[in-house]
């Protein structure tokens, strides 16, 4: 099993790279990625990820391997709900190159660091994702999360 570390993002670095390969990958390889449509390039991965920063509503954790290759992310947004004013924080978007999915732990890390950074946001509740009847999901069951809703896509 290879050692992983984790560390917040540095969009005026390479990060910003990073991530958009990453989360390019992560639209052009996930169910949901493939239903939303559009026309995903690396710019607007980029731009979407900087636009989140900018406003100062969320940030991105990267794990990186011992050779200092990145193996994933996490993507997060923290959200205020305007009717109760309650505390939430979205994951936009969580990945694990698939080369890295057996023989690391950065899955695992990156939702202990994602719960720690929602924490100290103020958030009440972590939101994931994870695509219909996946081993992520069922993990995320096991790990302690509940099911609160469906979302369900209609493509035009």
């Amino acid at each position: 099993m290879r050692d992983v570390r984790l560390r917040t993002w540095n969009p005026a670095g390479s990060d910003l790279a990073l991530v958009g390969r990453m989360g390019l990958r992560f639209i052009q390889e996930t169910p949901t990625g493939r239903l939303m449509g559009g026309e995903p390039t690396l710019l607007r991965v980029q731009a979407a990820i900087l636009e989140l920063e900018a406003a100062a509503m969320g940030t991105v954790i990267l794990a990186f391997d011992t050779e200092g290759v990145a193996v994933g992310f996490a993507a997060l947004l923290r959200v205020t709900n305007p009717f109760t004013g309650g505390v939430w924080v979205d994951e936009t978007g969580i990945w694990v190159e698939p080369e890295a999915r057996r023989d690391t732990r950065a899955g695992p890390l990156l939702i202990a660091a994602s719960e720690n950074w929602a924490q100290q946001v103020g958030a009440a509740v972590l939101k994931m994702t994870a695509p219909p009847r996946s081993g992520f999901g069922r993990w995320l069951r096991h790990s302690g999360y509940e099911l609160a809703e469906e979302a369900l896509i209609k493509r035009f």
